[in-house]
């Protein structure tokens, strides 16, 4: 008798809290130069990428590595919803 073939599962659009990208490494090295308290501010971190690259899972995994506290704030900003603004600084 042969095995079941294993399903194949998909990866959801929607932005994950579980890392399955492989994004550890990058999570770690950001949540400590946010969280290090020597880090000069201020300071902007940019995070590029395709559709579909995981760039909000990504800012969402570092967010809650870092917390919330009265020296980390983050500001989230939908780019894409200001897209046809001909100043996207002014919408932010």
């Amino acid at each position: 008798m042969s095995a079941s073939p294993k399903p194949t599962t998909m990866l959801s659009d929607l932005p994950a809290t579980v890392d399955r990208l492989g994004f550890e490494p990058y999570i770690k090295t950001l949540a400590d130069i946010i969280s290090e308290p020597s880090t000069q501010t201020p300071l902007v971190i940019g995070v590029y990428g395709g559709w579909g690259s995981g760039k909000t899972s990504l800012m969402q995994m570092i967010r809650e590595r870092v917390g919330h506290t009265r020296f980390h704030r983050s500001v989230w900003f939908n780019a894409w919803k200001y897209h046809r603004d001909e100043a996207l600084w002014r919408a932010f």
